[in-house]
């Protein structure tokens, strides 16, 4: 009887709760997730907006001479100049895609790139 009592105290040295972090800390962790969360979906809706607006001008800007409209996209997205010739190849590459799947796919490129 004592045998079964004591294993799960033998056990528990194997069951690793690091990951979890400090329990009294969770509030605050969880806040501080849900303050970036709230703004990173913010910063994706402003991006996604401005490409819903402007994809004609940004498609026709990423497969030629880039123009007003992906020096928008640059900044509103907060866009590294390192990362601008790559932005452009990957919005040249779904260029065919369908309007409404351009601009999903184009968020996601632009907020894959961002600072």
């Amino acid at each position: 009887m004592r045998l079964l009592l004591a294993l799960p105290l033998l056990l528990l040295p194997a069951c690793d709760a690091g990951h979890l972090g400090n329990p009294l800390l969770l509030p605050i962790t969880g806040l501080a997730t849900a303050v970036e969360n709230t703004s990173f979906n913010a910063h994706r809706a402003r991006v996604s907006d401005l490409l819903a607006a402007n994809q004609p001008a940004v498609m026709a800007e990423a497969l030629s001479t880039p123009g007003p409209a992906l020096a928008a996209l640059y900044q509103t997205a907060q866009i590294p100049p390192a990362s601008q010739p790559a932005i452009l190849r990957d919005l040249a590459e779904i260029s065919a895609a369908p309007p409404a799947d351009w601009v999903e796919r184009a968020t996601t490129i632009a907020m894959v790139h961002s600072i």
